[in-house]
């Protein structure tokens, strides 16, 4: 409370003494400049404002998106319990293999070895290593 006292004393007497020390022409002036801090601060506050409306807005879908969320987690959860009671109602029948089933399932085998080293061999013959020195020479390993 004191502090509010003292402040507004001080904002008083610093107008007095401005009405007094002042002439029209800058008293004009100090108005103008007032009056346009207090214009830039009402549009401050009302772009605020509008960033707060859309905060609320997106708090709001938010809210719809948490709801959303919340429902698929239960239809999942409906459907899973389903799925487990229809799978232990029902009886597994295995199949036997036809034939084609058999000549898909043959494994392709790669030499890596051999595949590596066939194209290693050509790029060395194609590409040999040069070796460059500081100097200007160069070696062909």
């Amino acid at each position: 409370m004191k502090k509010k006292l003292l402040l507004g004393l001080g904002l008083a007497s610093a107008a007095y003494y401005a009405g007094k020390k002042l002439n029209s022409k800058q008293l004009n002036k100090l108005k103008a400049d007032i009056n346009k801090v207090a214009e830039d601060g009402k549009d401050t506050a009302l772009k605020y404002r509008k960033y707060f409306l859309d905060y609320l807005d997106e708090s709001d879908k938010l809210d719809d998106l948490n709801e959303a969320v919340d429902n698929l987690k239960e239809s999942t959860k409906d459907l899973k319990e389903k799925i487990i009671k229809n799978v232990d109602n029902t009886e597994v029948k295995e199949e036997a293999p036809q034939e084609d089933d058999e000549v898909m399932q043959d494994d392709i085998v790669i030499d890596n070895r051999s595949a590596f080293g066939k194209v290693k061999e050509r790029n060395e013959e194609e590409n040999p290593t040069v070796t460059f020195y500081p100097n200007g020479t160069f070696k062909e390993n």
